[in-house]
């Protein structure tokens, strides 16, 4: 009896690996999350913060999750300041 269970030990594996191009962008995570720890405390520079969020995502040319989560946390600042017509505006966007 064998100790390799019947394997071969010139097989071939199919290792998944997966592309290191899908990577999320960590510059936008890092804005993000920078921008998330400013909500508290001042609201207005979360806003500006978030809106670089966005700026560096227009810059990749595609609209990701970074960007949504940062639209999410823009229409909750302003629905918490009672900012309802700029809470729409990112809705729509």
């Amino acid at each position: 009896m064998s100790d390799d269970d019947g394997m071969d030990g010139n097989e071939d594996f199919d290792l998944d690996y997966e592309n290191t191009d899908e990577e999320p962008d960590a510059d936008l995570e890092n804005q993000y999350y920078n921008s998330k720890a400013l909500k508290e405390d001042d609201p207005f520079a979360a806003i500006e913060s978030f809106k670089k969020v966005l700026a560096l995502e227009q810059k990749s040319g595609e609209k990701g999750d970074w960007g949504f989560k940062a639209l999410k946390q823009m229409m909750k600042i302003y629905f918490k300041m009672e900012n309802y017509d700029e809470m729409l505006a990112c809705y729509k966007e």
